[in-house]
């Protein structure tokens, strides 16, 4: 009765084949349709819908029912996929790639059958929704600790340079949970993905997770092997230079991590382009080098002009002067306090400093200064800072009218403060400079601050945080 073709068993008789098939086919579209029946009839709109089965099966059933069908009526399926139904499945059960399976199914029957509308819709409704919920779903799912369908939302992601720092936001998330095995895995898939397109953010961003990661106490030693190879940035010298140079100002971190991490990022510069850009970064990281090396030179450390002097506070009251009259760079003599930090009069002389910071005009000179003045007292020796030059700082700070700037320097005031043993202070900045960031009207420069801040809040913890914000920054992104 049966016969071997191609492979398959089919009836001896063509007749008989084709007339059995039609059967079974009508009587399966019968079930089909009973189920689409019970749906429809059981629930009056698809907000009271609790059943599993149907948000996983229903849009399935409704193309089987077409197709089982002798005129192929796909009214049913599309009227499922045009309505509400494909963004509550989303919701309820974040299962996207089964949503884009079930707008696919609409996507060919509108090819079969010719409707050029609806192949224009669902084939820019899959590309839109792709593109727009993946990472807002991702990060609903990976903050109810659903990570492995977290990761399978992950793999829609477009762009690698998108899909490595989630990636890395997933391992910093077993890493909390002390899940070495799981972090690990996380960090091996995210180091084999290029980062060749990774933007000056996205690698800081990165840098300042991985180094949050190397200070978690009890870090076993296979996952700093691995932590250590991502951070190379497959070889690429740029990448890996800024990457270093990020992870290396972790003042949590040890000092012959951040001396050795520190002297990679030197290495990765002196292999630049001759130019003034190579030259200025060369000058900064052999700075820093001797800044946190126990051999280091530190005449290249610190401006010494008044750690030599006599009297280094008159000296102090002289070179204010110049920068007033503009022959002094705020930053300049604001590194020159470092050495003499342990001094009573210093805090004055940082006031000062401050004071006027507040009558400059010029926009790149003010970033400057602020900038320098903020690096200066984290490096400073003193481990407390008085109150009243923090307040003046602070109030510097908030006194800046782009928004934009105003939360990076925002972040690294709460950098400051937690590296200087207040982290309730820290903490209240943070809060401060993402609801600044939100501000922002354009979504691209609100997303650039959160990443900017995240990168920061991964130095100053919590980790959760960081990745919370580094969740917001690349949903506007998408």
């Amino acid at each position: 009765l049966l016969t071997n073709v191609n492979g398959r068993l089919t009836i001896f008789s063509p007749g008989l084949s084709a007339s059995l098939k039609s059967t079974f086919s009508r009587d399966m579209g019968a079930v089909h349709g009973r189920i689409v029946s019970f749906f429809r009839d059981t629930f009056e709109s698809w907000h009271e819908m609790h059943d599993p089965y149907g948000w996983r099966y229903l849009v399935l059933h409704c193309d089987r029912l077409a197709r089982a069908s002798r005129q192929q009526d796909f009214s049913v399926l599309h009227w499922l996929n045009e309505g509400s139904f494909s963004q509550l499945k989303l919701e309820r059960t974040g299962m996207l790639p089964s949503v884009l399976k079930d707008l696919r199914l609409s996507l060919l029957a509108s090819l079969e059958t010719d409707d050029l509308p609806r192949i224009v819709s669902f084939g820019c409704r899959m590309a839109q929704l792709r593109k727009q919920e993946s990472i807002k779903t991702v990060h609903r799912l990976a903050d109810a600790g659903h990570l492995s369908l977290a990761q399978e939302n992950g793999h829609l992601i477009s762009g690698e340079p998108q899909r490595f720092l989630v990636w890395l936001l997933f391992a910093s998330q077993t890493l909390e949970a002390a899940q070495w095995d799981e972090t690990l895995r996380f960090l091996a898939e995210a180091d084999a993905l290029s980062k060749v397109d990774m933007t000056e953010l996205d690698i800081e961003l990165a840098a300042g997770l991985l180094g949050g990661m190397l200070a978690v106490p009890g870090l076993p030693g296979e996952l700093q092997t691995q932590i250590e190879k991502v951070l190379t940035m497959d070889g690429l010298t740029q990448h890996g230079c800024l990457a270093w140079k990020t992870v290396a100002k972790n003042s949590h971190l040890s000092a012959s991590q951040r001396a050795d991490y520190t002297k990679k990022a030197l290495d990765l510069a002196r292999k630049f382009e001759q130019g003034k850009t190579r030259e200025r970064l060369v000058r900064e990281l052999e700075s820093r080098m001797a800044r946190v090396s126990a051999d280091g030179d530190k005449k290249k450390a610190y401006p010494d002009f008044l750690s030599s002097a006599k009297d280094p506070e008159k000296e102090f009251e002289k070179r204010l002067k110049e920068v007033r009259s503009r022959q002094l760079p705020v930053a300049t003599l604001a590194a020159a306090l470092i050495p003499v930090s342990s001094e009573e009069w210093v805090d004055k002389a940082f006031e000062a400093l401050l004071a006027w910071v507040k009558e400059i005009d010029d926009e790149e000179v003010l970033k400057h200064s602020l900038g320098g003045l903020i690096q200066s007292l984290e490096d400073s020796q003193s481990k407390e800072l008085s109150t009243a030059l923090l307040d003046a700082l602070s109030g510097q700070i908030l006194a800046l009218t782009d928004p934009t700037e105003k939360s990076r320097f925002l972040g690294r005031f709460a950098v400051l403060l937690s590296f200087k043993g207040r982290p309730l202070e820290a903490s209240q900045r943070v809060s401060l400079a993402a609801a600044t960031a939100f501000s922002i009207a354009e979504s691209q420069g609100r997303s650039n601050a959160l990443l900017s801040l995240a990168e920061k809040v991964a130095v100053t913890g919590p980790i959760s945080r960081a990745r919370d914000l580094a969740f917001h920054a690349l949903e506007l992104r998408a």
